[in-house]
């Protein structure tokens, strides 16, 4: 299970199939961020956490 959070957008989903494929991953993470702001999606998968943040240079994951 995946699940795909923005604080600051109020989005949330959770991704129910054990293996999504790339192309949904992202169309989550374009729906979940901000179009000009600076903020931090979260997604978990299979319990692994790590953060997207959009520095104004594009996407940076940072792992937790």
């Amino acid at each position: 299970m995946t699940t795909i959070k923005n604080a600051f957008t109020g989005y949330w989903a959770i991704i129910r199939k054990n293996n999504p494929s790339v192309s949904t991953i992202k169309r989550h993470i374009r729906k979940s961020k901000a179009s000009d702001c600076k903020s931090i999606t979260t997604i978990e998968i299979d319990g692994q956490l790590c953060e997207l943040i959009d520095l104004g240079n594009g996407l940076e994951i940072v792992a937790r």
